[in-house]
């Protein structure tokens, strides 16, 4: 078997799929004893319907991202000093906060506790 007959063969193989084997009715006619052809998937409906709504969302998905592939995008930072800044906090507001102590006089006032 020549490169062109495997390279054909394995073409068909992932068009039709393997043998017979499968839950598709599109393999029905083989019982008959037709001859399985390239074009047969879409002579079904049912086959047709759905891979045209997967080709559409497919293509609506990729038109929106080609889309925004070649646009700039900015933004502008403004830097304005004030001397104070107010926020209008009308809600909960999560407070993340340190308690900072030298070490030398933390270490010196547990060794007073300590030894008392």
């Amino acid at each position: 078997m020549t490169f062109c007959e495997k390279f054909k063969e394995y073409l068909w193989l992932m068009w039709d799929g393997v043998g017979f084997f499968g839950t598709s009715e599109l393999k029905l006619d083989r019982l008959k004893g037709k001859e399985p052809r390239w074009y047969d998937p879409f002579k079904n409906m049912r086959w047709m319907a759905l891979n045209l709504i997967i080709f559409a969302i497919v293509a609506i998905v990729l038109k929106s991202g080609f889309d925004s592939l070649a646009t700039i995008k900015s933004q502008e930072i403004r830097n304005v000093y004030q001397k104070t800044y107010t926020f209008d906090i009308r809600g909960q507001m999560p407070l993340i906060g340190a308690v900072y102590f030298k070490q030398t006089s933390l270490m010196a006032a547990v060794n007073k506790i300590l030894k008392a």
